[in-house]
Protein backbone atom coordinates (compact mmCIF):
# COMPACT_ATOMS: atom_id res chain seq x y z
CA UNK A 1 0.00 0.00 0.00
CA UNK A 2 1.41 3.64 -0.50
CA UNK A 3 2.01 5.93 1.71
CA UNK A 4 -0.70 8.01 0.73
CA UNK A 5 -3.85 7.61 -1.38
CA UNK A 6 -3.30 10.57 -4.04
CA UNK A 7 0.54 11.47 -5.32
CA UNK A 8 -0.45 15.56 -3.92
CA UNK A 9 -1.50 14.33 -0.22
CA UNK A 10 0.84 16.92 1.96
CA UNK A 11 2.64 15.22 4.53
CA UNK A 12 2.44 17.99 6.97
CA UNK A 13 -0.78 19.74 7.59
CA UNK A 14 -1.66 23.45 7.24
CA UNK A 15 -1.28 24.16 11.09
CA UNK A 16 2.38 22.30 11.62
CA UNK A 17 5.01 23.77 12.93
CA UNK A 18 7.22 22.80 10.50
CA UNK A 19 5.27 25.75 8.05
CA UNK A 20 6.76 28.64 10.77
CA UNK A 21 10.39 27.43 9.61
CA UNK A 22 9.71 27.43 5.68
CA UNK A 23 11.44 29.87 3.46
CA UNK A 24 10.48 30.61 -0.22
CA UNK A 25 13.53 29.85 -2.70
CA UNK A 26 12.89 31.68 -6.02
CA UNK A 27 14.99 31.38 -9.00
CA UNK A 28 14.78 32.48 -12.68
CA UNK A 29 14.05 30.61 -15.22
CA UNK A 30 17.30 28.08 -16.38
CA UNK A 31 18.36 28.60 -12.36
CA UNK A 32 19.77 25.62 -10.98
CA UNK A 33 18.94 25.18 -7.27
CA UNK A 34 20.89 23.19 -5.35
CA UNK A 35 19.43 21.68 -1.37
CA UNK A 36 20.28 18.79 0.93
CA UNK A 37 17.59 15.53 -0.03
CA UNK A 38 17.19 15.62 3.67
CA UNK A 39 15.75 19.04 4.08
CA UNK A 40 11.92 18.56 3.93
CA UNK A 41 10.98 20.31 0.85
CA UNK A 42 8.02 20.88 -1.71
CA UNK A 43 6.11 23.03 -4.36
CA UNK A 44 3.41 25.21 -4.71
CA UNK A 45 0.86 24.77 -7.06
CA UNK A 46 2.04 25.99 -10.77
CA UNK A 47 -1.16 28.50 -11.58
CA UNK A 48 0.33 29.81 -14.73
CA UNK A 49 -0.45 28.63 -17.76
CA UNK A 50 3.63 27.87 -18.65
CA UNK A 51 4.67 24.43 -17.43
CA UNK A 52 7.28 24.09 -14.70
CA UNK A 53 9.37 21.64 -15.47
CA UNK A 54 12.73 20.31 -13.33
CA UNK A 55 15.17 18.01 -13.61
CA UNK A 56 16.60 15.56 -10.53
CA UNK A 57 20.27 14.93 -9.60
CA UNK A 58 21.18 12.57 -7.12
CA UNK A 59 24.70 12.97 -5.87
CA UNK A 60 27.23 11.77 -3.49
CA UNK A 61 30.47 11.81 -2.46
CA UNK A 62 32.98 9.92 -3.73
CA UNK A 63 34.98 9.26 -0.46
CA UNK A 64 31.52 7.61 0.86
CA UNK A 65 31.02 5.26 -1.71
CA UNK A 66 32.20 1.76 -1.57
CA UNK A 67 35.12 1.12 -4.77
CA UNK A 68 32.06 -1.89 -6.12
CA UNK A 69 29.37 1.02 -5.63
CA UNK A 70 31.78 3.14 -7.74
CA UNK A 71 32.37 0.69 -10.57
CA UNK A 72 28.66 -0.64 -10.78
CA UNK A 73 27.74 3.06 -11.39
CA UNK A 74 30.24 3.53 -13.70
CA UNK A 75 29.37 0.63 -15.96
CA UNK A 76 25.88 1.66 -15.92
CA UNK A 77 26.99 4.90 -17.26
CA UNK A 78 28.78 3.87 -19.47
CA UNK A 79 26.61 1.58 -21.13
CA UNK A 80 24.19 4.55 -21.19
CA UNK A 81 26.83 7.05 -23.20
CA UNK A 82 27.17 3.84 -25.56
CA UNK A 83 23.77 3.10 -26.42
CA UNK A 84 23.37 7.41 -27.34
CA UNK A 85 26.81 7.30 -29.03
CA UNK A 86 28.37 9.83 -26.75
CA UNK A 87 30.78 7.49 -24.92
CA UNK A 88 33.87 9.41 -26.75
CA UNK A 89 32.49 13.07 -25.75
CA UNK A 90 32.93 12.70 -22.18
CA UNK A 91 35.93 15.26 -20.61
CA UNK A 92 38.20 14.19 -18.03
CA UNK A 93 36.23 15.70 -15.53
CA UNK A 94 33.23 14.12 -16.74
CA UNK A 95 35.11 10.74 -16.60
CA UNK A 96 35.98 11.71 -12.69
CA UNK A 97 32.72 12.81 -12.01
CA UNK A 98 30.85 9.57 -12.98
CA UNK A 99 33.57 7.69 -11.82
CA UNK A 100 34.54 6.41 -15.48
CA UNK A 101 38.15 6.32 -14.03
CA UNK A 102 37.21 3.50 -12.16
CA UNK A 103 36.87 1.03 -14.76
Amino acid sequence: RRRFERWNDPKFGDRDAIHERKTRVTAREGSYVIWDQRLAHGAAPNDSDVPRIAQFVKGFRREGAGRGRLRRRARFIERALEANGTSGVVSALGRRVFALDTL
